[in-house]
This record gives structure tokens, C-alpha cells and sequence, in this order.
């Protein structure tokens, strides 16, 4: 689980409440672990955080470091006071190599109304901090949360581009609402409409321009403004989405529009012929 509750997020949904085990436990199992599988040199905690219980964390660092326990390691964690230099430097030197952190926006307002529980001047304090420990920073960012302007994204691009050099690895993804989410319960004060009830990607708000084509040029921004980042998905996929979507509104030129846009940037060979197909069926129709 979690110790945050975002807006957005299902975690607080599925876990109820945050759970940790105790350091020594851990530990066991990693020694366990090597024991079992002698070649083994990196362990992923595929939890929500590592850095839920900071106390639990840098014991855990202890252990591996006074029993000279060489391995790599990493996982995701929150922003959040505690995540001191000190902490990092022993994390590295416990064989931390990378950590995720979630950091989804860096608009002060839209931060607050998602429920994050830290502000752009703690966020760029601790990931130069997790860089100067030599510990590798991937970061995560959604497009088009409900109410983000464009202002918001210029700050948000503004904060990535002025600590680039201390970020390896920008994730992108486009905002899904998922059910049982704060959001999703509230899709009517967020002014959302579900075009797709199976399909959480395809929403658009009636509040503000917020639909999945402009969803899309903002990752475009993003990528012009920033430089390389990565994505989720993969460039093709979004016009895949866009053009999936206007074919089942039989508005095939729009929708042809789309299916080649995603076949000039597709550098996938498995996905060429299914959007060559694609845009055969969708000519045909327009015809």
C-alpha cells in the first residue's frame, strides 16, 4: 500500500492501509535469496514505496552494509521530508542503484488538488540530492490531470527541464480514471465524461480543453521542450487511440488522418502490418 492517498490513484482502494515488513525480514529473505540463487545480483521491491517507513529503510541499509551484502536494489518512492542526503549516501552505499519517484506534476495547484503532500522546491531538493548520491532518478508524469492549464504544464516543463541533468528518465503517461478513485467518484464536479466505461484513457472534460487529442499535443510539448523522455506507451499507440476512436464514430477522414500518423512515426516492424490493415479498412470505409 501506500501512506498517501492520492486523488487519482486506486492504491488506497485495493490496500486500505499501509503495511511494512521489519527490516530484518527483508533482510532474511534477500540472504535467502542469494542462497537460492547464487547468480542473483539485483532485487526490484515491487511495492508502492520503499520509503514509506523511513525508520524501517535506513535500518534495513544497516544490515546490508555491516554484513557486507553486495547487491543492487531499487524501487519507487514519494517525495517527502526525510529523504535526506545522509539517507541517500547509506542507500547507495547499501547498493540502492535507482529509484521511481512520483512526482506526476510540479503546479503547486494541481498538487494540492491531486493530494501530494510536497511542493516543487522539496521535489527538485531531493532528487538533486538522490543524483549527487549517484543513485539513478527516474521520475513519472501524467498528461492532462483534470484542471491543468496550460500554465500548469509550462511549470511543470519548466521544473524538468531546469533539473535534466540530474534526472535520467522522464515516464510519461497519458491520466486514466480509474474506478474507485477519488476522481472517478467525482467525475461530475471534475466536469469528466467517459467516452469508453472499458476504456479509461478515452475520457474529455466539459469544463476545460481536455480531450485525448489534447492530451496528445501536450506530450508532444513536453517532448519538443524537454528533449528524449519515454512514454508508457509508445508514440503510435496514442494515435492508434485517437484514430480507434473517430473509426467507431464512422469519422473515417479524421480517422485516416490518425491511422497514418501513427504509421510515418511507427518504427515497430510487428505493428506495421496491423496499422497497414487499419488503414486499408478505414480508406475503404471513407470510400
Amino acid at each position: 500500500g501506500c501512506i498517501n492517498r492520492c486523488a487519482f490513484c486506486s492504491e488506497s482502494i485495493n490496500w486500505v492501509r499501509y503495511r511494512f515488513r521489519d527490516a530484518k525480514n527483508i533482510f532474511d529473505e534477500i540472504v535467502y535469496q542469494i542462497a537460492r540463487y547464487p547468480d542473483m545480483q539485483s532485487f526490484f521491491f515491487n511495492d508502492s514505496l520503499i520509503n514509506g517507513n523511513l525508520e524501517m529503510l535506513e535500518t534495513l541499509c544497516d544490515l546490508l552494509i555491516s554484513n557486507k551484502i553486495n547487491i543492487q536494489w531499487g524501487g519507487q518512492a514519494i517525495i517527502r521530508e526525510g529523504m535526506s542526503r545522509e539517507l541517500l549516501l547509506k542507500m547507495k552505499k547499501a547498493g540502492c542503484v535507482h529509484i521511481i519517484y512520483g512526482l506526476e506534476s510540479l503546479s503547486p495547484k494541481i498538487l494540492k488538488m491531486i493530494g501530494k503532500r510536497f511542493t516543487p522546491e522539496l521535489a527538485q531538493k531531493v532528487i538533486r540530492d538522490t543524483a549527487h548520491a549517484d543513485i539513478q532518478n527516474n521520475v513519472t508524469i501524467i498528461v492532462g490531470l483534470p484542471t491543468e492549464t496550460d500554465e500548469d504544464v509550462i511549470m511543470t516543463a519548466d521544473f524538468l527541464k531546469r533539473n535534466r541533468n540530474f534526472i535520467n528518465n522522464i515516464l510519461f503517461h497519458l491520466f486514466v480514471v480509474s474506478r474507485g478513485t477519488f476522481i472517478y467518484n467525482h467525475r461530475d464536479y471534475f466536469g469528466i465524461e467517459l467516452e469508453d466505461d472499458f476504456n479509461s484513457i478515452r475520457w474529455h472534460s466539459n469544463k476545460e480543453i481536455n480531450t485525448l487529442e489534447k492530451r496528445l499535443e501536450v506530450l508532444e510539448f513536453y517532448n519538443k521542450y524537454i528533449g528524449e523522455n519515454k512514454s508508457f506507451y509508445s508514440p503510435e499507440e496514442y494515435y492508434l487511440f485517437i484514430a480507434d476512436k473517430y473509426f467507431e464514430k464512422k469519422d473515417y477522414t479524421i480517422a485516416l488522418k490518425n491511422y497514418l500518423k501513427a504509421q510515418e512515426i511507427n518504427k515497430d516492424s510487428f505493428k506495421a502490418e496491423f496499422i497497414k490493415n487499419k488503414i486499408t479498412l478505414t480508406s475503404l470505409r471513407q470510400h
